[in-house]
């Protein structure tokens, strides 16, 4: 249950650092681009990777801190780095049509639900 805690605690830093990218990066360079979105999960992506590694080498990191920072935090922060790591790990097996269409799909997918749920709410509240 602590555990649950501390994951818990990570996802709410991590989506309160993206609101305030996000926040910022308007105020920086408006609203006419998602440059907040584009740079959490660039980063987001980068880090997790960092944290899968480190967690992957004994005494590197703990998995209660992998767990923490990678579920927790980054999770908070975007879900894209899962995303992007999942795609890496394809990629290194050489599993490259696994890897495109997933890549394809997730964002075909992604995209099609985003306007699917966008649909449906203006038809309910209208």
């Amino acid at each position: 249950m602590q555990q649950v805690l501390w994951i818990a605690a990570g996802g709410a830093l991590g989506s309160a650092l993206r609101y305030l990218i996000g926040v910022l990066t308007v105020r920086w360079w408006g609203g006419h681009f998602p440059y907040g979105t584009l740079a959490v999960n660039i980063v987001g992506a980068f880090f997790l990777g960092a944290v899968m590694f480190a967690g992957s080498k004994p005494g590197l990191l703990s998995p209660s801190m992998r767990l923490t920072i990678g579920t927790g935090l980054l999770g908070g922060f975007t879900t894209y780095s899962s995303f992007a790591f999942e795609t890496l790990q394809m990629i290194q097996r050489s599993a490259w049509f696994g890897a495109i269409a997933y890549a394809a799909g997730s964002a075909v997918a992604a995209v099609s639900a985003a306007g699917l749920g966008y649909g449906l709410m203006r038809a309910v509240t209208r």
